[in-house]
């Protein structure tokens, strides 16, 4: 990820009305082919009091001098780039998304036009940040990515030519938003979420992935070559629920519950109780796993403490799991490698953090070939 900071706006500088706020939507371009449609869309949104400006994978890259040209000094005056490779990337601390197309796709969503989509931005202020989501020049958005929207934006174009230039439709939400955040402000009060926080796009990516992922294994996706549609259709069924980040985790939990339950049913093993011996983080993690699938446990420690490795983890972090492929994970083990292929596929690096972050853990980060918890 590139972040782009620009003088003005770290000195301080205010130019013209100072209705810029952090809690603004944010204006994401997906795959824009054009420098000069990147600084003009920078360009309008800080006539209007936007600053938030995420590029996904831009054709010529970044930062573009015909970008900075079109932009009349808005980067200057406070407008801020980040460039990701990823829509799920762009995502990062968005609650609620609105994609401009001018097509429906077929996918149930709220339709509106860029009046509709500013006014729901605008209430949920206090909720959490939008993000309003403009496809490419050439080809619009992709499906996966409306997939993901809230909320679908389109305007009122005459049928008879419907062509409207990238910078053009930034310009024609970013207006609407200007004459709410220009007019009379809301108290902070006013906007107050009545729920829990509300999850951000990262964290229902991994919610997705973590359901897809035990859907597979239950032989779900069938057949195969209509994998990715019937993936699309359940993240937008899914999106449209609003999900708190308590109600991630415990959506998640379900998931790992039915997960561990078929895997009960199908072995030929019944018990109703299990001794682990060891308290270290492999053992309190069997512990806590099998207590939560409905099994009593009983464990054996014999050192005077319970999970002395965590309490010794000291100011380097806890080292969570590796970040690495499976197969560069497998060689960590060495001459061992061939006994754990399919220990490590059913339960690897990814299962443990997610499983951390069920516990609560929900920022991850990598560093040093290692999975740490953030502080």
């Amino acid at each position: 990820m590139f972040w782009q900071g620009y003088s003005r706006a770290h000195a301080g500088v205010k130019t013209g009305y100072d209705m810029a706020d952090h809690r603004s939507p944010a204006i994401i371009l997906h795959s824009p082919q054009l420098g000069e449609n990147i600084g003009a869309a920078a360009r309008v949104m800080r006539n209007f009091g936007l600053t938030d400006l995420r590029l996904v994978t831009p054709r010529d890259g970044w930062p573009n001098p015909a970008a900075d040209t079109m932009s009349a000094g808005a980067f200057d005056a406070g407008v801020t780039v980040s460039v990701h490779e990823t829509l799920q990337d762009a995502l990062e601390g968005i609650t609620w998304l609105a994609a401009a197309t001018a097509r429906l796709r077929g996918i149930e969503k709220r339709v509106g036009d860029a009046q509709g989509a500013a006014q729901v931005a605008h209430e949920r202020l206090g909720a959490g940040k939008s993000a309003i989501m403009f496809g490419a020049e050439k080809s619009g958005l992709p499906n996966d990515a409306v997939a993901v929207a809230d909320f679908l934006m389109t305007y009122p174009v005459d049928v008879d030519f419907k062509s409207l230039n990238l910078a053009q439709a930034v310009c024609v939400f970013c207006a609407e938003w200007g004459k709410l955040a220009i007019g009379a402000r809301q108290d902070e009060g006013d906007n107050k979420a009545s729920l829990g926080d509300l999850a951000p796009r990262d964290e229902l990516y991994r919610m997705f992935e973590h359901f897809e992922e035990e859907l597979e294994r239950a032989g779900y996706f069938f057949p195969p070559e209509k994998t990715a549609l019937m993936k699309d259709n359940l993240r937008a069924a899914l999106i449209r629920a609003d999900w708190t980040q308590q109600e991630v985790q415990t959506f998640r939990g379900a998931i790992k519950a039915l997960a561990l339950g078929r895997a009960r049913r199908g072995s030929s093993v019944k018990t109703d109780r299990v001794a682990v011996i060891g308290s270290g983080p492999a053992g309190l993690m069997a512990a806590e796993v099998l207590s939560e699938a409905g099994v009593g446990v009983d464990v054996y420690e014999a050192m005077p403490s319970a999970g002395r490795k965590f309490l010794m983890a000291g100011k380097s972090g806890l080292n969570i799991s590796h970040t690495g492929s499976e197969h560069d994970f497998l060689m960590r083990y060495h001459d061992y490698s061939g006994l754990f292929p399919d220990y490590i596929g059913s339960f690897g690096p990814d299962q443990v953090t997610a499983w951390m972050e069920d516990l609560g853990m929900r920022r991850m980060s990598a560093r040093r070939g290692g999975s740490f918890p953030n502080r």
